[in-house]
């Protein structure tokens, strides 16, 4: 009958079907056969070997226990073997002994890697407010003059006139019911300028009524297109003018040289009239922070400065 090897549970268990060479020599580490131990049994007869492994775990149970920790170290070591070290068989005589404490399998240390650092977004400059188109007419004489206002007919413009005759000029704004709303130019003879048109919510201007005694041109445009000024530097203009300002509040000084009625309103967190006076002009008024509007009406030179 064929026999088996059988080790007992204190050493390494064998491969299945491993048979040992004729000159192989159990390692002592192992420690000694359990008494009535038999490294060989009957293959077909396996009662006999199961009952005695049995009565020697009864017997035997701290071994038994260190045991099983050396088999879990086994497996370890063949796992190591299959990352690429020297993989060991079951039966190597470098096993620990039943009674050291068993080797701790350690996992080796992954590396980690930091995540990389989220690139800071450059900031979107704002887009360039788009500024509608100006509309342009032109005529001669008296005349009711249906306009068209490019940003809209709810909100305030900005009109420019020129007049090339020798008698009156003047310029009311006209509702749809043909009601006079501001009286926006009123002089003598040859005129250029640019007035505020619907400074009041209530206004909404349709029309022009226009009197004159000769050629005359008439500009209506967004207030976005306005006279520009952040208030670094000295405004020099001259005659009527609508200034878009963006600066910060305060101090501004005024010249005028001028010699009939000069006035300066301005239009932003509230309605402020800074001046009103007739002809030449020199005065430091309040000017207040932006984004305002101020409409100036003169027949001279002018400055502003802001101090």
């Amino acid at each position: 009958m064929a026999s088996k090897f059988n080790p007992p549970p204190n050493w390494p268990a064998a491969p299945d079907g491993w048979v040992p060479p004729a000159d192989w020599q159990p390692d002592p580490a192992w420690g000694p056969l359990p008494e009535g131990w038999q490294l060989w049994i009957d293959d077909a007869v396996d009662p006999p070997a199961v009952l005695g492994k049995r009565n020697w775990f009864a017997r035997h149970k701290v071994l038994s226990v260190v045991g099983g920790v050396l088999v879990l170290g086994l497996f370890g070591s063949i796992a190591n073997g299959a990352n690429g070290g020297s993989q060991a068989s079951p039966l190597v005589a470098d096993s620990p002994s039943p009674t050291a404490a068993p080797a701790v399998a350690t996992k080796p240390a992954q590396a980690t890697t930091a995540p990389a650092p989220k690139p800071t977004p450059t900031p979107t400059p704002p887009a360039a407010p788009v500024i509608p188109p100006a509309v342009e007419y032109a005529g001669v004489g008296d005349s009711i003059l249906a306009i068209t206002k490019p940003a809209g007919a709810d909100v305030a413009a900005i009109v420019t006139f020129t007049h090339q005759g020798g008698s009156n000029f003047a310029v009311w704004s006209l509702d749809s019911a043909m009601e006079r709303n501001d009286l926006l130019v009123n002089t003598i003879g040859v005129y250029g300028g640019t007035v505020l048109m619907d400074k009041r919510s209530a206004d909404k201007s349709s029309s022009l009524e226009i009197t004159a005694d000769g050629p005359w041109t008439v500009k209506v445009a967004s207030v976005q297109s306005a006279t520009p000024w952040d208030g670094t530097t000295p405004l020099t203009s001259g005659g009527d003018n609508v200034i878009l300002y963006s600066g910060k509040a305060g101090a501004a000084s005024v010249t005028h040289d001028g010699s009939s009625n000069f006035a300066i309103w301005g239009y932003g967190s509230r309605s402020d009239l800074l001046i009103n006076e007739i002809g030449p002009y020199s005065g430091t008024v309040r000017w207040m922070a932006g984004p305002a509007i101020f409409e100036v009406s003169a027949d001279g030179g002018w400055t502003v400065t802001l101090q």
